[in-house]
């Protein structure tokens, strides 16, 4: 026996009403990432003025700072070997580096971690590392 149809009028309805809140929080969705996109252009224009007109010497400007650890370090590394953090810890040690009452083992590693980020050491494996490529970005 066949099923009586059914009004789907009222289900259309309900179903039309909610595409249109949908289309309307769409639409404020993608005006705010235009909003974004707007500003992020701006910084972009901005920051590309900034750098143009930087001196040429700027490199000679952002090179971080060589403290007698790291130059140890360096000094240590400059075979291109790569080295485990406690060999690192004792050639450091035989320099007559002062740790005063800190930990030799975390200073150097934490010396190691900051010269990673301007590509001076790079880390090899867990506790080894080795000289970095200086010119890598």
């Amino acid at each position: 026996m066949r099923k009586p149809a059914r009004d789907i009028t009222q289900d259309l309805k309900l179903r039309l009403s909610e595409l249109e809140t949908e289309r309307v929080e769409l639409a404020r969705r993608l005006n705010e990432i235009d909003q974004l996109a707007s500003s992020y252009r701006l910084l972009l224009e901005h920051e590309s003025r900034i750098w143009t007109q930087l001196p040429l010497a700027l490199d000679k400007v952002l090179e971080p700072p060589q403290t007698k650890l790291s130059q140890s370090l360096l000094n240590l590394l400059s075979n291109g070997e790569s080295w485990p953090l406690h060999k690192l810890v004792n050639g450091v040690l035989q320099t007559g580096y002062n740790f005063d009452s800190k930990s030799p083992g975390r200073v150097v590693h934490y010396a190691l971690v900051g010269m990673r980020q301007h590509n001076l050491v790079e880390k090899v494996s867990d506790g080894v590392w080795r000289i970095g490529n200086k010119d890598k970005e």
